[in-house]
């Protein structure tokens, strides 16, 4: 039986494949969550088809259950049950499916009076539940904020906030780090930030001359294969 263990939401295609002996009257069943496919937890767009094809012998077939597009909430055991010729057999494996983010911000204000640089990140349509670290000089944030909550169906938004104050003269690295526990997926947003001197311009003002911002990098690792 093969069934990829992790894979990307949106993917086009995916294959779940049940190889068995067949028996005069035999058939197969694809369940989901021990429930018969289609699954009512599952968006209502979402469209499959089952076939069969001859395997490596005469004896040998191969049941596929392809999904035209896959979505966080068709994670779960799948299983593959064989009735015939007096036989009974089954087995189950779990396939899960992340969702990267489809939105991913870093914004960063200048507190001009109050000598503060104030670091907001947040990103969107994500899955499983996100951990989301701000960093400044690659050194985690003190008293950040962390906020996660889900915004539609199982996928969640992530924000971090954070005041930072004393910052020195000179360019500093500002990062926003988002991490997908299950899927081992590392998103990075970053900005250069250059503190010169302060000019007068109210608080919360955005005061270009005494910090400027470069244009954001994001990286991304993913360290797991997806099928």
């Amino acid at each position: 039986m093969f069934i990829p263990d992790i894979v990307q939401s949106g993917s086009n295609d995916v294959t779940l494949c049940c190889q068995y002996s067949s028996f005069e009257n035999s058939s197969v069943h694809w369940l989901f969550n021990g429930n018969k496919i289609p699954s009512s937890q599952w968006d209502s767009l979402n469209s499959f088809r089952i076939s069969e094809i001859q395997g490596s012998a005469s004896t040998i077939k191969q049941s596929l259950l392809t999904f035209e597009r896959v979505t966080p909430d068709m994670s779960g055991n799948y299983t593959c049950k064989l009735n015939g010729g007096g036989a009974r057999a089954e087995e189950t494996k779990h396939m899960f499916v992340f969702s990267p983010e489809n939105d991913f911000t870093l914004k960063i204000n200048y507190i001009n009076k109050l000598k503060i640089v104030n670091i907001e990140c947040t990103a969107w349509g994500l899955h499983p539940r996100p951990q989301i670290t701000l960093e400044v000089d690659n050194r985690p944030v003190p008293k950040q904020v962390q906020r996660v909550w889900w915004r539609q169906g199982t996928l969640y938004t992530a924000e971090g906030t954070a005041d930072v104050r004393g910052m020195t003269r000179g360019k500093h690295d500002v990062t926003c780090r988002l991490y997908l526990p299950q899927a081992d997926y590392t998103a990075i947003m970053r900005k250069y930030v250059s503190v010169g001197n302060e000019i007068c311009c109210g608080a919360y003002a955005i005061v270009s001359n005494a910090i400027t911002f470069s244009t954001a990098v994001i990286f991304v690792t993913f360290f797991n294969s997806i099928s």
